[in-house]
């Protein structure tokens, strides 16, 4: 989906949005052409997140820490081959 669906379905303005892409809040989106870029559901969920992250009172850089905990629990660590 384009930023305006983007926006139109999360709630979110699309200045706040582009503002947290350069925050690093939410992740790149993919890039389609020289300036369409295509955004999917997990741009939608994380938004939700800063969302109800900001309702509970928290900033953007306790939000940021959080996010980042959570990218960090979900990397799947690497095991040794079997023999």
């Amino acid at each position: 989906m384009k930023i305006a669906e983007l926006s139109r379905v999360s709630g979110t303005h699309r200045s706040t949005i582009h503002h947290y892409l350069d925050l690093g809040l939410l992740p790149p989106p993919e890039t389609v052409g020289p300036k369409l870029h295509h955004f999917g559901a997990e741009h939608v969920e994380r938004l939700r997140e800063i969302r109800a992250l900001r309702e509970q009172g928290l900033g953007l850089a306790e939000i940021r820490e959080r996010l980042a905990g959570r990218r960090r629990r979900r990397t799947p660590t690497r095991r040794p081959p079997r023999p």
